[in-house]
């Protein structure tokens, strides 16, 4: 539809073969101040209509040749009645070919002799009709172009008899052809997400069954002819019964899908998106007889000069998502919780391990290759495929899968991992751990273990508390595991509270009971985030609260804590040398602590890690290490204590060698209370252990 339509200077054209009626007409109209246009037959009107528009045609029904009736009929074949009026000229033996001038679109007629002035209403009339229709064009064509323009569809309800119309753009907007439709209410609700639906409906409702409000607002997803979906958002307005009941509702259907589908830091499509493509192509792939569904998880684990910038990372994470839009094409590609997760859901018919793996292969190889658009990165991949069923399990369970399988794979140190049942058991397994976490350490299940710490003399100069875990059906739990759930939960910082407490109350009683001497000491291990301003004062409020002194107890940090967080670390560990804790470095030789950090420190031990302690018989590269962790001790006047020794010849070897303590399985196993207050009694009895 355009903006044409007739200008009001267009003249009137008179169709009249008598040239003096013809002259007449002329003078009189333009006398009313009508411009106009004579033609004398048929043939010549419509050769004049070719090349000018008209504002109404006065056409003689009887001419010679062209009939009048001939001339209307063509006339009204390329124009209509509401756009050019025809008024029929007819003498009065002429009136019975009226009623045919009238079926074939006639506005209206006059007889002969002209009665100018019932000329004149009627042309008026006639006039004011197609004008006011013009103006009706105008306005549909500005409408639909501003709702082109917006996006929009529209939609009609005719509540009575339960017809809904929608536009032929809102057909389009659903992936359809562009033509309207007619439904009912009850198949346009039906269309909506099953998640979204409760919701609509509700809403639909309340706004159908309150008098008082006038306008209808709710955003949702629906399908598609496509069989995907789209979120729209739809607004309407009704027109109601005294009684105020709706009797017509009208409105629009907006698309919104870019901005509810889209993850604001990369453009690329949302988790929800994705999961509304799981669908989809669970209903193309049950159609087609297929029977998997997969997701591939790429967590970058490597983002070059960009990995401490939001902004780069960002930038980079967006161009790898096109790129593997453009190189991958039988794949959906989309944004991940994480800003460095990228997620493809290929289609259902690449969803077989062997195709998800190599769909996999090369996302890996795009993103280590880099482009022009984004400098190279690593990454490890996560698989997680399903097989079809009647009741499909949510697409976070999916997703959730291609995650934890892109953790193993990185714990691993593979580039991919597909998920599988034993990681499944594994997960279950965590899940059910971490839910008893809060309610173990509110019951106080979690308790210190101490593992004595010999000298070179064989005498006692400490333990280490070691936390166990005994669940209520009586399974122990490593703490290889809960320490990780612990620190992943938040709940460490309790534990280390409850272990110091422990240990603390345990030390107290024995040195009270001569079980062992005063200066004995119990090392804990404080993680990075208790190593802050307030510790000193904590730890002297614990060791006052239990009798005892700050050389009591001995604070232990590794290597990793003791260089990521050197600033705020650093004057802790400071102030808790100065009033006088132990100060351990624990594991070195396994992390990265530099030489400049240990210096700068205050710590009074260092400890070897077990590890080194257990291959240095038959690895003679491993004893140079000890050697040279002794030497770096001595020079910085530490003490050494080496862990994890289990044979008289290590525990000589290490004597001979330098080290200070010793602690291990020859001497004694970490204990619970009563156990090692038996050992203490023992190795008092017997003046000395593993000596």
């Amino acid at each position: 539809m355009t903006f044409e339509e007739i200008s009001p200077q267009a003249p009137i054209l008179v169709v009249e073969d008598d040239s003096a009626s013809r002259a007449l007409l002329l003078r009189r109209l333009a006398r009313e101040g009508w411009e106009a246009q004579g033609v004398a037959d048929g043939m010549a009107a419509l050769t004049w209509l070719e090349k000018h528009q008209a504002a109404a045609i006065l056409l003689d029904i009887g001419l010679p040749g062209l009939t009048g009736l001939e001339v209307l009929a063509r006339i009204r074949s390329t124009h209509a009645a509401n756009v050019l009026p025809i008024l029929m000229v007819t003498a009065f033996d002429e009136e019975d070919r009226l009623a045919e001038a009238l079926d074939l679109g006639a506005n209206d007629y006059v007889t002969k002799p002209i009665d100018f002035a019932t000329l004149r209403a009627r042309l008026r009339s006639c006039l004011s009709l197609s004008h006011s229709h013009h103006k009706l064009q105008k306005a549909q064509a500005r409408q639909e172009l501003i709702l082109a323009g917006a996006n929009d569809g529209i939609w009609e309800w005719f509540v009575p008899e339960d017809r809904m119309e929608h536009s032929a753009r809102w057909n389009e907007l659903l992936g359809g052809a562009s033509v309207a439709r007619t439904d009912s209410c009850a198949v346009w609700l039906q269309r909506i997400h099953p998640d979204d639906h409760p919701r609509v409906e509700a809403e639909w409702e309340r706004f159908l069954q309150a008098p008082g409000q006038i306008d209808f607002h709710c955003e949702y997803r629906i399908l598609g002819a496509d069989d995907r979906y789209r979120w729209v958002l739809t607004r309407g307005a009704a027109l109601r019964a005294d009684d105020g009941s709706c009797q017509y509702c009208a409105g629009t259907h907006t698309n919104i899908s870019r901005l509810r589908y889209n993850n604001r830091l990369t453009g690329l499509p949302n988790l929800q998106h994705l999961a509304d493509e799981l669908v989809s192509q669970a209903m193309l792939a049950k159609a087609a007889g297929a029977g998997e569904q997969a997701i591939i998880l790429l967590q970058l684990t490597n983002l070059g000069d960009f990995s401490d910038k939001l902004e780069g990372r960002r930038r980079t994470v967006a161009a790898l998502g096109r790129a593997l839009e453009q190189e991958l094409p039988s794949c959906m590609v989309g944004s991940g919780e994480q800003l460095e997760q990228l997620l493809l859901v290929p289609q259902h018919e690449h969803c077989r391990a062997a195709s998800c793996e190599s769909l996999a292969r090369q996302a890996l190889a795009i993103a280590n290759a880099g482009s022009s658009e984004f400098l190279p990165c690593t990454a490890v991949v996560g698989i997680a495929t399903r097989v079809l069923s009647d009741v499909l399990p949510s697409a976070d369970v999916l997703f959730a899968a291609a995650q934890l399988a892109a953790q193993e794979a990185d714990a691993l140190g593979v580039d991919l991992y597909h998920f599988d049942e034993a990681l499944r058991q594994r997960s279950k397994r965590r899940r059910e751990l971490r839910a008893e976490l809060a309610p173990a350490l509110q019951g106080r299940a979690f308790q210190p273990w101490l593992q004595p710490i010999i000298n070179s003399h064989g005498q006692l100069v400490g333990f280490e508390a070691l936390a166990r875990w005994q669940r209520e059906e009586g399974e122990r739990v490593s703490p290889g595991e809960f320490i990780p759930l612990l620190e992943e939960a938040g709940l460490i910082g309790k534990l280390t509270e409850q272990m110091l407490d422990g240990s603390l109350a345990m030390i107290q009683e024995w040195i009270h009971g001569g079980m062992v001497p005063a200066d004995v000491y119990v090392a804990i291990n404080f993680p990075p985030g208790l190593l802050h301003a307030q510790l000193p004062a904590q730890l002297i409020g614990h060791v006052q609260q239990h009798g005892l002194a700050p050389h009591n107890l001995c604070v232990e940090v590794t290597e990793s804590t003791a260089v990521n967080n050197l600033e705020t670390a650093g004057d802790c560990l400071q102030r808790l040398g100065k009033v006088g804790f132990h100060l351990a470095l624990d594991d070195f030789g396994t992390g990265y602590a530099s030489l400049n950090a240990l210096h700068r420190l205050p710590f009074d031990t260092l400890k070897i890690d077990q590890s080194f302690v257990r291959d240095f018989a038959s690895q003679a590269e491993v004893w140079h290490l000890i050697e040279a962790i002794i030497a770096i001790a001595r020079a910085l006047h530490l003490k050494v204590v080496a862990e994890g020794v289990e044979t008289l010849a290590q525990a000589e070897a290490l004597r001979r060698a330098g080290v200070d303590r010793l602690q291990g399985y020859l001497f004694a196993k970490p204990m619970p209370r009563d156990e090692l207050a038996a050992w203490l009694t023992a190795k008092a009895t017997n003046n000395g252990v593993g000596s």
